[in-house]
């Protein structure tokens, strides 16, 4: 498994070969604590955080991503598959809920089936989605002024 790169086919994979056969009995804790989790936050621990002076999209993507999904330091890169950044491993409305801020951050909207299309993507695409939408905000306020 690549350390540098967080690909979500990556940790389905290491979630497989891990994961005991008993684990019906606590599938919230094996995702929640288990060795994924793990994985995935010594990536994020061994990150310089130097998103925080790049973007500022970046930087309230990432904070989201620790607020809805409790990663300990969100140094989430543009490359990074955002289902791993917006996990919902816990009760499953971490993205919704992530989303939903986005939303009331940019005073844009996202349809279910956007933030579908924008979960098998990576972080940076969602800023650039982020982006996009500005600029037709923005181009249509202009329009009208």
């Amino acid at each position: 498994m690549s350390s540098s790169k967080l690909k979500w086919d990556e940790v389905k994979t290491l979630a497989r070969e891990a994961r005991p056969w008993w684990r019906i009995l606590y599938d919230k804790f094996w995702w929640q604590y288990g060795p994924v989790r793990e994985h995935v936050e010594r990536v994020l621990a061994a990150r310089a955080p130097t998103w925080k002076s790049t973007n500022d999209i970046h930087t309230i993507v990432c904070g989201l991503a620790n607020k809805e999904c409790d990663w300990e330091q969100p140094h989430f890169e543009l490359d990074d598959d955002l289902r791993i950044a917006f996990w919902s491993y816990c009760d499953g409305l971490d993205t919704e809920s992530a989303f939903i801020e986005l939303e009331d951050e940019y005073g844009i909207s996202f349809p279910s089936e956007e933030i579908d299309e924008a979960m098998n993507g990576t972080v940076g695409e969602l800023i650039h989605r982020i982006e996009a939408k500005l600029d037709a905000k923005l181009a249509a306020s202009s329009q009208f002024s």
